[in-house]
């Protein structure tokens, strides 16, 4: 069965005395598995058990007890049947899922994977890749996770900060009719000079302050949610591809997948912000990833090999503690170009940085949240 879904198993009994009621329960499987109980009647052999799976549960096979109780017998006491439940769980596909939470958060399943991050040799004749972004190098992502389809938008950040009470700084920039883009302290997260819809995403947020929205939303769930690392964001994006965007190497359709600087062109709101969701997504039904907004990473941007690597990086990560710069990742509405949207464009900032253009998404981990 696939994780996250349910499944029946048929189940048969073979009678060899009188009739009774027979109940059917499993004991001692994993959690994140349940199994419904079965009754058979006078006479009756075969039933159906549902076997349900969390997202939770990571691929594999899972056995637990199942006993058979008879209500009657010969010396008048219930009998016990013991026999084993054997359950495989398999990894989704890659793509969205159905995932119950607190804030309607859409949701991409990620699978465990390899990929070459970093830029091409293409980007780099091209002179379009920087000097961050060498040497292209295998990486590892050893565990599955699930990653919001959309940037966090403004509606659901409004849900945190009503909900926590947390608040949230002003004075950040936006524009202003006299002064043009500047910083003023009425803007925020939701004001960036006018007041951004409920599906637009949610901006002039730090990275410390994306930290507490995940917090927040860990407790609530019970389950992790977090930023993703850089390694994640790039490979989450690439989808599968190894070229320039998760759609190919044409700049030219850059247009259909992402917003930039030079599709919006009615006015100046019209080149601040969008809709989450209004362009194609990847293969892995994640949208906005090339351009809207740019998103903070939990990490903070790590130094490339320098030479070829004999095996692929496990899980890498750049600086995670004190107070220093962060990694940005996708493109930007404001004054990116196509070249900049590119899966392996690399950026950074302080983590008290607050600006129109920046945001985030969030990750789910497929483990339980730790005990306190």
């Amino acid at each position: 069965m696939t994780a996250g879904n349910s499944s029946e198993v048929t189940v048969r009994v073979r009678r060899s005395h009188a009739p009774g009621r027979i109940t059917l329960r499993v004991s001692g499987l994993s959690k994140g598995l349940a199994v419904s109980v079965l009754v058979l009647g006078d006479n009756q052999e075969r039933g159906k058990l549902t076997v349900s799976s969390d997202l939770l549960v990571v691929p594999g096979k899972y056995e637990a007890d199942l006993s058979a109780e008879l209500s009657a017998s010969e010396t008048g006491l219930p009998q016990i049947i013991p026999a084993r439940l054997v359950v495989t769980v398999v990894a989704p596909k890659p793509g969205t899922v159905t995932v119950k939470n607190t804030l309607d958060l859409k949701m991409s399943y990620i699978p465990p994977g390899e990929f070459s991050m970093g830029a091409g040799e293409g980007e780099v004749e091209d002179r379009v890749a920087f000097r961050n972004e060498r040497l292209r190098h295998r990486v590892r992502i050893t565990r599955p996770f699930l990653m919001s389809s959309h940037e966090i938008t403004v509606g659901q950040f409004r849900q945190f900060v009503s909900a926590s009470g947390f608040r949230v700084g002003g004075n950040g920039k936006g524009w202003d009719a006299r002064k043009g883009y500047s910083q003023r302290s009425e803007f925020n997260w939701a004001n960036i000079g006018w007041n951004l819809p409920d599906d637009y995403p949610a901006v002039n947020i730090t990275h410390l302050e994306a930290l507490e929205f995940c917090k927040w939303l860990s407790k609530k769930e019970g389950v992790v949610y977090d930023l993703p690392t850089e390694a994640e964001w790039e490979y989450a994006c690439r989808a599968g591809t190894t070229t320039r965007y998760s759609f190919g190497d044409d700049p030219a359709q850059v247009r259909m997948h992402a917003w930039y600087a030079l599709n919006p062109t009615r006015g100046i709101r019209d080149n601040g912000p969008q809709k989450v969701g209004g362009k194609k997504a990847n293969a892995w039904g994640l949208f906005d990833m090339h351009g809207n907004v740019q998103e903070w990473c939990k990490d903070g941007l790590r130094a490339y090999p320098d030479r070829e690597l004999a095996e692929p990086l496990d899980d890498p990560a750049g600086p995670l503690q004190g107070l220093g710069k962060r990694a940005l990742r996708g493109g930007c509405v404001w004054d990116d170009k196509p070249e900049d949207c590119r899966s392996a464009r690399r950026a950074e900032a302080s983590q008290d940085t607050r600006e129109p253009y920046l945001g985030f998404r969030v990750v789910r981990r497929l483990e339980p949240l730790p005990a306190r």
